[in-house]
């Protein structure tokens, strides 16, 4: 599925069995090379699409990073110590 920022539903797949990735799904729907598929718009996509910028070349690509080792162990990151009751100390992204 493809939204916008109104959450519009901008494209939708057909239905694959629950084991086929994500990624393997656009590279079936929206082959790689054959153009510029998302060249002139945002990309928001998880971890489960590692290696879609050497196969896109999106232009403005926002994916996120590996969790690290610490906070796999119970450390947490500063980022992520925010309380819930104080909405003030939730940091600019």
């Amino acid at each position: 599925m493809l939204a916008d920022g109104q959450k519009r539903i901008k494209y939708l797949s057909e239905a694959y069995a629950g084991s086929t990735h994500d990624y393997s799904i656009l590279k079936a729907e929206m082959p790689p090379g054959d153009r510029l598929w998302f060249d002139e718009h945002n990309l928001w996509v998880d971890l489960g699409f590692l290696g879609i910028e050497k196969d896109y070349a999106p232009s403005n690509l926002y994916i996120p990073e590996r969790l690290t080792p610490s906070f796999r162990f119970g450390l947490t990151p500063t980022f992520w110590s925010i309380d819930p009751r104080n909405v003030s100390n939730i940091p600019e992204v």
